[in-house]
């Protein structure tokens, strides 16, 4: 058996088991954990993008505690920003996804950037073509 968690936002883990029956059952059992604030304590949440490495295109997922602006870019191996994935206001504690389009870019080490009101944080991400 393995249990596969999902930070949906600060404060609750979701859990989805999967549960072999030799019966017929309806429905999905899910479990949930309440998480203490301070298991979150940046106040952000930037997943890693998969897949990774990549070929065409990647889905990064990201939530924060606090509404407020935020801007996902990508940014090459130098430091410049290539492409803006996502740019807008955010509630707190909503999952979102922005996807990395990796057409006209060239193979090669990328980083992902969440910046918000009063953080930035970065993940990597490799394009193979």
């Amino acid at each position: 058996m393995r249990l596969r968690f999902l930070l949906l936002l600060a404060g609750l883990l979701m859990a989805t088991l999967p549960v072999a029956a030799q019966q017929a059952a309806t429905g999905t059992p899910q479990a949930q954990l309440v998480v203490g604030a301070d298991q979150m304590p940046n106040g952000y949440l930037l997943e890693s993008a998969y897949p990774n490495p990549f070929s065409a295109t990647a889905t990064v997922g990201f939530a924060v505690t606090r509404g407020q602006r935020v801007e996902v870019a990508l940014y090459d191996a130098l430091g410049r920003k290539v492409r803006t994935l996502f740019s807008s206001t955010v509630e707190s504690g909503t999952r979102y996804e922005a996807e990395v389009d990796g057409s006209g870019l060239p193979s090669g080490l990328y980083l992902v950037r969440l910046q918000g009101d009063t953080f930035s944080t970065t993940r990597r991400v490799t394009l193979l073509k």
